[in-house]
């Protein structure tokens, strides 16, 4: 029984490793896909050349209603060109 029990200590301590260095790899992951994200909003942003103060009225007004698209942003979508 005791070489069961130092098997199994041995086996949880190495899995827990393992964990961290997954969990490590996992929060890197994440981090970039946020970045490159955000990159890709503000590139956005500024095609269109949004200002901080158009952004912030558009997101308070899409908190209380239903944004309308305008021609400009449907330029290179398909039945709308």
């Amino acid at each position: 029984m005791d070489k069961e029990l130092k098997k199994l200590n041995r086996l949880i301590e190495s899995n827990g490793k393992r964990l961290a260095v997954v969990q490590a790899n996992q929060d890197g992951y994440l981090k970039r896909r946020a970045e490159i994200h955000n990159t890709q909003m503000l590139q956005m942003l500024t095609e269109f050349a949004v200002t901080p103060e158009t952004l912030a009225e558009l997101l308070k007004l899409s908190k209380t209603q239903s944004l309308p698209i305008h021609q400009p942003l449907l330029k290179g979508v398909p039945d709308h060109e």
